[in-house]
């Protein structure tokens, strides 16, 4: 009797499992087996928590010969213009990425296939002391290297065994297999095959009210956080281009004039253009294979008017998806809209277009008052005109 009623809760625990698996994969929450095709989702998973999950994995089944990294800021260039006809490209952007992790990204995807280029969208807080480690939820196991050791490789294959498992049995994956199929929730993103995504920010959610939040954010983070700058990732992963003949496109993620304001405000706008002074005077190093591109100079894009019809930016910091394939077309060398002053920086030019890039800074608080005044109401410092 004992035996029997074993057996069959064994066969039942064992057929519930099968159940979960097969429901899992099929429905596929995380994107980790689209090559399959068994099932289209009808509504996709909002993979925004599962990027560092989904990426790696996607860079293997497309295999490209051209990357884009960088944080959520790059995550609305795409890359199809970096690729001939024959080629592939990806982009690999994460939200709050670290340097550290956009190199072992170039790496993981430099073992699957030789690159020709990567372009690394860059931000200042990448470079703050301390912030140049791997985020809790990224698995340096996970990703590939291109001469791994025995213990790293069991490491790898360990980690893929447990992204297997928890995507296809888990309480997790269930839950977030369910809701995917059987729950109507409109995903708060849009995701593509080429690995850029963007939300969905319509009505009052654009404009004014987004342009505030990170205005207010901005300025506490530059309050807050003084650190002096950390330089080493970058040179490692420089390095590692240089080693791979890989050409490397660093670019430096533009602010709107109004954020700009408030790091002035801040007190730290003087690191901010040391800081791309820095990575100018890194890049050149690398001449050979690294170039430097920045845009801030361009008033029809920096100046532009806070309002919901933003062309470029959707909040000051993350631009729109027709700016990212502007800015994508520039650095093609086609067809480049005039409102966009791309300029390729070395240590010779870098005074000039940081000058340049001071200058709207500064010219703001007079060619937009109102918004000008509106960034001091949102910092509650209408008392100032600025430091």
């Amino acid at each position: 009797m004992y035996r029997t009623y074993l057996l069959m809760s064994t066969v039942f625990a064992t057929l519930l499992a099968l159940m979960v698996v097969v429901f899992c994969f099929f429905v596929d929450p995380y994107n980790l087996y689209p090559s399959l095709n068994f099932y289209e989702n009808e509504q996709e998973a909002d993979l925004f928590y599962h990027l560092r999950l989904h990426k790696p994995y996607a860079m293997e089944a497309l295999k490209p010969d051209h990357l884009i990294v960088g944080s959520s800021r790059s995550a609305r260039l795409p890359p199809d213009s970096l690729a001939a006809n024959d080629e592939q490209s990806y982009n690999a952007a994460l939200p709050g990425v670290t340097l550290r992790e956009i190199r072992l990204l170039v790496e993981h995807a430099q073992a699957i296939k030789p690159l020709t280029s990567v372009l690394i969208g860059i931000d200042y807080y990448m470079f703050r002391q301390g912030y140049s480690s791997i985020s809790a939820h990224f698995e340096a196991a996970r990703l590939r290297k291109i001469q791994p050791t025995i213990k790293q490789n069991l490491a790898h294959y360990f980690q893929r065994f447990e992204d297997n498992w928890k995507s296809l049995l888990s309480v997790d994956a269930l839950i977030n297999a369910w809701e995917t199929l059987y729950v109507k929730v409109e995903s708060q993103r849009n995701y593509k095959s080429d690995g850029t995504w963007e939300a969905n920010l319509d009505g009052p959610k654009r404009g004014t009210w987004l342009f505030s939040m990170l205005v207010k954010q901005k300025y506490q983070d530059f309050t807050q956080k003084t650190d002096q700058l950390d330089m080493a990732e970058l040179n490692a992963l420089l390095k590692f281009c240089d080693d791979h003949d890989i050409q490397a496109w660093v670019l430096i993620s533009p602010l709107h004039a109004s954020v700009m304001n408030s790091v002035n405000m801040a007190g730290q706008w003087p690191q901010y253009i040391d800081w791309q002074r820095q990575v100018i005077q890194v890049s050149s190093t690398y001449s050979n294979s690294a170039r430097v591109f920045a845009l801030e100079n361009s008033p029809n894009l920096v100046l532009e008017a806070i309002d919901q019809d933003s062309r470029f930016f959707l909040d000051g910091v993350h631009y729109t998806s027709q700016a990212g394939r502007q800015i994508m077309t520039c650095l093609a060398g086609s067809n480049c809209d005039s409102t966009i002053n791309l300029a390729t920086l070395n240590n010779t030019n870098s005074t000039p277009y940081l000058d340049a890039v001071t200058g709207l800074m500064e010219n703001y608080r007079h060619s937009n008052a109102r918004d000008f005044a509106r960034v001091q109401k949102w910092l509650d410092l209408s008392a100032q005109a600025g430091r």
